[in-house]
């Protein structure tokens, strides 16, 4: 109920009622009887700490622990065999965004200034998972001929040969 849960600062209050408001207009509906993630498994991808592992059909899929910088208790989702990662709310794809999706998006800013809980956690974190994902990418590329997909929490999905390496 308060999408800045387990983090500080004077803003922790004001997100609770912004987290309300913004699951109004999503229509947002969580789930009656929730399964839990483990603690983890004692291994790392990277920056982040694998929770746990499960699989949809013939794909496996590690649970990867965000780093806490958009939101804390944030997970990603990857499928390493096809090079497929799922953000849930960390990234967003801009460029494919209704004009109603940018409008709703840009409340928090309006209201709140910033919608990551840490800043600079959110860059440490946004380059990693780039890294990770380019790595990945390569990989792919050189081994089976393929490429690795970013799926955001927002917007179209997107080759992530469509970051930029710096």
């Amino acid at each position: 109920m308060n999408r800045a849960y387990g983090a500080a600062g004077a803003l922790l209050n004001l997100n609770k009622y912004y987290t309300r408001l913004s699951s109004r207009f999503t229509d947002c509906r969580f789930p009656a009887h929730p399964r839990y993630f483990g603690e983890g498994t004692g291994k790392t991808l990277g920056a982040f700490k694998v929770l746990d592992a499960f699989a949809v059909g013939p794909l496996q899929f590690d649970v990867l622990e965000s780093l806490g910088g958009h939101t804390p208790g944030l997970v990603f989702f990857l499928n390493r065999d096809f090079g497929l990662l799922f953000t849930s709310d960390f990234l967003l794809n801009v460029k494919s965004l209704s004009p109603e999706d940018k409008e709703h998006l840009s409340i928090y800013r309006y209201l709140l200034t910033n919608p990551n809980s840490n800043s600079r956690i959110y860059k440490e974190e946004t380059a990693a998972l780039k890294g990770m994902m380019l790595a990945l990418d390569r990989e792919l590329k050189q081994k089976k001929g393929g490429r690795a997909t970013i799926f955001p929490g927002h917007g179209d999905y997107y080759s992530a040969s469509e970051l930029k390496e710096k």
